[in-house]
């Protein structure tokens, strides 16, 4: 993905800038602003003409145009597979997965299969910590409740850092059952 043109400002008082941008049509909302240290920098659509320039220096004298990879702002899995996958199946797709550390588990139904990889691949694009997806092959059995899973994107390494209640664990949720809903359960047995 190419650059996109930006603004680099102080971050306080930034609001007023903010609105004078999207009042100007300038303002690229489909990204996010980053934060760097003292500064943000505001994806714009453009880059702002002369007479522009100087109408936003007006309000915050310190502005410098600027450039930067975009990260897209995105709500949900569903909404970053839009024009990816046929709308009748979006609805199909899972709206929650367990996060383990690095490693993110998915549930992908019969009729998702020929787009599993796309799906992991807006994991990703929605958390970028993610190094690994793994979507459920088999469902959870045995003694040590442990299910199947296939690496659909990523790295392929499952063995992660699960951080909790300021608690580290280190885990492998293909060798061992792991479930974030039960950490309630985990934090009672680490007080005592």
């Amino acid at each position: 993905m190419s650059e996109k043109p930006a603004l680099k400002v102080d971050k306080r008082e930034s609001n007023t800038l903010i609105k004078l941008l999207r009042d100007m049509k300038l303002l690229d909302g489909d990204f996010k602003i980053k934060r760097t240290g003292d500064f943000i920098v505001i994806p714009l659509l453009r880059k702002p003409t002369v007479e522009e320039f100087e109408k936003l220096s007006h309000v915050k004298p310190i502005l410098q145009l600027d450039v930067f990879e975009p990260r897209f702002k995105t709500a949900n899995i569903r909404d970053a597979l839009k024009n990816m996958i046929p709308d009748e199946l979006l609805n199909l797709v899972p709206s929650s997965m367990d996060l383990i550390g690095e490693v993110a588990v998915i549930q992908v139904r019969d009729e998702l299969r020929p787009f599993a990889k796309a799906i992991g691949e807006a994991v990703i694009k929605i958390y970028p910590h993610i190094k690994t997806v793994l979507v459920k092959s088999s469902p959870i059995s045995g003694v040590f409740r442990v299910g199947g899973y296939e690496a659909i994107i990523g790295s392929g390494e499952t063995e992660t850092v699960y951080r909790e209640h300021g608690c580290a664990y280190l885990v492998d949720p293909v060798k061992v059952y792991i479930s974030p809903r039960l950490s309630f359960e985990r934090l009672r047995i680490a007080s005592m």
